[in-house]
């Protein structure tokens, strides 16, 4: 037989076909790299049937599965480095609030995982095909199963200011959400809306999705609650939910503020008529309430009045007042008496001047902070009676930088007795200060070191804060250029940013350029946090709210 230079006969009598086992590996390795995994094997399988078509026998039969073996383990060993490379997105660049991250995939990693950061609006390019979806992911690890095509990149597009807030113009007038409370699945949003008028302010209650921030429609209809007590200006400030109802707190003002506060059923939007009169209470005139804290038995209501800070004690059922919070037990030795504290020094003389923007509390105790006109105002109190607790700084109260203390987290699990973190502003701008809960000394080990707290940035101010088991999360506004929001995410035991969130530890949002944007408390709920204040469209101050991966 003549020799075929393309042929070599074996000791059986077959042929191996060099050519086209060439060509069959190419067409394997360019279908591994470019079309996907699945395209890779079926060239596989061609591969090896043409490397032995002539072959028969025992001989084929080992041939056969030995190469095919050894291409399954190559194409594992590619889908194993593609998921390795691919199962995390790295966030490469955040400037002008968006952000780009870049990996590499073919089609076999089509229904893969991956793992990112922040939530994300995908922009999705590949080589022959581009696929833009709007949809929100959340961060953690999500399904890619909008990937299609082929190709060797993708860039994936972050737009936080779109992705992740929404606007609501509740009328045409300036309109503003001032707090927020959430349980599992929902969020409830308080605040202002001048449907009316321009000078008539109604409080306005929102149930809405935790998920999608839609409205949940069985709450009172339409997912909203308004009440106009009168045609003046009427403001609600705090929000507190238990596992049945909504507690809100505020004033109306007809003649001036009077204290107010409503109970809400939380499923269906109903007035609890056995709260105050049918589920509105009307409180003491002059009381303008700030906050409000509940502990399942009794609610805490704090802010100021003509004379100074003022914290009332109520019942939840009914609304009515507690007598033996009185302040009799501390450093204060004569109140107003009958669930009601004023600012009072040790003698139990009105000092004035004090008012009290947060309140935060434990089994045992509340945490009252502000600020005395010029500078960040701290007190302590017992829950029973409200007494000042001696042992917090000698007298129960603490005056610290100068300055205001706007928002407070406290978390008394850590170290030895618990902290309390305060945020709001200093002379210099954005502060935050860490005090021991027991002797309200500041932390000056490790947070802020040597200081105990974190100071700076003009024009900037802390509005609002937030702690787990790690981090503290801190919502306010910058005025770089206008006055815009601004988040950061710190660790709780140095202060230090934690560089993972945003930009190296901090994120902004600026909705409307030359206008002023601010945010005025935020809820965090183990994945993400839920920040809500207003922004401005022109000279239409509207509801905003933005949520954000933790």
């Amino acid at each position: 037989m003549k020799n075929h230079p393309e042929k070599n006969k074996n000791q059986a009598g077959a042929f191996f076909d060099t050519r086209a086992f060439i060509d069959a590996l190419k067409r394997y390795l360019y279908a591994l790299g470019h079309r996907g995994c699945r395209a890779a094997v079926g060239h596989g399988w061609r591969l090896t049937g043409r490397m032995v078509r002539r072959l028969t026998g025992r001989k084929a039969i080992i041939l056969a599965s030995g190469v095919m073996a050894v291409l399954l383990v190559w194409a594992a060993y590619q889908i194993a480095q593609s998921a390795s490379l691919n199962s995390t997105l790295t966030e490469t660049d955040w400037s002008g609030g968006v952000g780009t991250i870049e990996t590499q995939f073919s089609a076999c990693d089509a229904n893969m995982n991956y793992t990112t950061a922040e939530e994300l609006k995908l922009t999705i390019s590949m080589d022959d095909n581009t696929e833009t979806d709007d949809t929100d992911l959340g961060a953690g690890t999500e399904t890619k199963t909008m990937v299609t095509g082929t190709g060797t990149s993708a860039s994936v597009k972050l737009d936080p200011a779109t992705s992740t807030g929404y606007q609501n113009d509740p009328s045409a007038y300036d309109d503003s959400i001032n707090a927020i409370a959430i349980d599992h699945r929902y969020m409830y949003l308080t605040g202002t809306d001048r449907t009316f008028s321009a000078t008539n302010a109604r409080w306005r209650v929102d149930k809405r999705s935790l998920t999608d921030g839609s409205m949940v429609t069985a709450f009172s209809t339409d997912g909203i609650v308004t009440s106009n007590p009168t045609a003046f200006d009427d403001e609600p400030r705090a929000i507190a939910v238990d596992g049945s109802y909504l507690y809100i707190a505020g004033y109306k003002d007809s003649t001036g503020k009077i204290a107010s506060v409503e109970k809400i059923n939380k499923t269906d939007g109903s007035y609890d008529t056995g709260f105050g009169t049918t589920g509105k209470l009307t409180g003491t005139s002059g009381f303008d309430i700030k906050v409000i804290a509940t502990d399942g038995v009794y609610m805490y209501l704090a802010g100021s009045d003509a004379n100074g800070l003022s914290i009332e004690k109520r019942e939840l059922s009914d609304g009515t007042l507690e007598a033996l919070f009185d302040g009799d037990t501390g450093a204060s030795s004569t109140c107003t008496g009958n669930g009601v504290i004023n600012d009072l020094d040790d003698s139990g003389t009105e000092t004035g001047g004090v008012t009290a923007n947060a309140i935060a509390i434990d089994g045992t105790y509340m945490y009252v902070a502000g600020d005395n006109g010029t500078n960040i105002y701290i007190e302590k109190r017992t829950l029973a009676t409200g007494g000042l607790v001696d042992a917090f700084d000698t007298d129960g109260t603490i005056t610290g930088a100068a300055g205001t203390a706007n928002a407070i987290a406290i978390d008394t699990d850590e170290g030895s007795n618990g902290y309390m973190y305060i945020a709001g502003k200093d002379s210099s701008g954005w502060y935050i200060e860490k005090r021991d809960l027991s002797d309200g000394s500041l932390e000056t080990t490790s947070f802020g070191s040597p200081n105990g707290y974190i100071s700076g940035g003009s024009g900037t101010e802390a509005m609002a804060i937030a702690c787990d088991g790690t981090y503290i999360y801190i919502a306010g506004f910058d005025t770089d250029t206008d006055t815009a929001w601004r988040m950061e995410k710190r660790s709780k035991s140095s202060g230090d940013l934690a560089s993972v969130f945003g930009t190296s530890g901090a994120a902004t949002s600026d909705p409307a350029a030359s206008t002023d944007d601010e945010p005025s408390a935020i809820a965090i709920d183990g994945t993400y946090m839920y920040i809500v204040g207003f922004d401005t469209v022109g000279t239409d101050e509207e509801w905003r709210v933005e949520k954000r991966p933790l």
